[in-house]
């Protein structure tokens, strides 16, 4: 009877997880805490967190200026981590994060047509009409003559009409 319950039991069906690991982990753990902490209210509402998740957030939130209970909230929190689903919370703070990234991106490539309008006048315009069907080609004209007019008289302010060029672009190309 002994014999058939020790073959049962295979070597290879034990897995081992050393010390170094486990505190590497609990590391890990930490760190993903210690960034959910530092999102906003808004933002962690949209992480799959349970309520004493939650809770534990709210309460690191009041404490923050008491540096060693913090450092025990965040363990705590750390701790907390191990019995919720970390890879799914990852997951949705990387949506976040890339979110932010993708909306700034945008920006960047909206600013980089207003100053290439502004830079290539006319030649700007065509190409931007041609590839857009939302743009009017007078009023996008106007709006450029008229930020190039406005930066000449005064080149330390920026005009009105530099604001409302990039938010017609931005109407448009959105």
């Amino acid at each position: 009877m002994a014999r058939k319950i020790r073959e049962e039991i295979e070597p290879e069906e034990i897995e081992y997880v050393s010390k170094t690991e486990l505190k590497h982990d609990a590391k890990v753990l930490r760190k993903l805490g210690e960034a959910i902490i530092k999102l906003s209210v808004a933002q962690r509402a949209k992480l799959p967190l349970n309520e004493e998740m939650e809770y534990a957030l709210e309460v690191a939130d009041k404490i923050r200026n008491t540096r060693e209970g913090y450092r025990r909230q965040l363990q705590f929190i750390g701790r907390l981590l191990r019995n919720c689903d970390a890879d799914a919370i990852k997951l949705a703070m990387d949506g976040l994060t890339n979110t932010n990234k993708q909306a700034e991106k945008a920006l960047q490539h909206l600013e980089k047509i207003r100053t290439e309008l502004l830079e290539q006048g006319d030649k700007r315009v065509n190409e931007l009409v041609a590839e857009y069907d939302g743009f009017e080609r007078q009023k996008l004209r106007q709006l450029v003559k008229k930020t190039l007019k406005q930066q000449q008289l005064h080149p330390e302010q920026v005009s009105p009409s530099f604001r409302e060029l990039f938010q017609y672009i931005k109407d448009v190309i959105k």
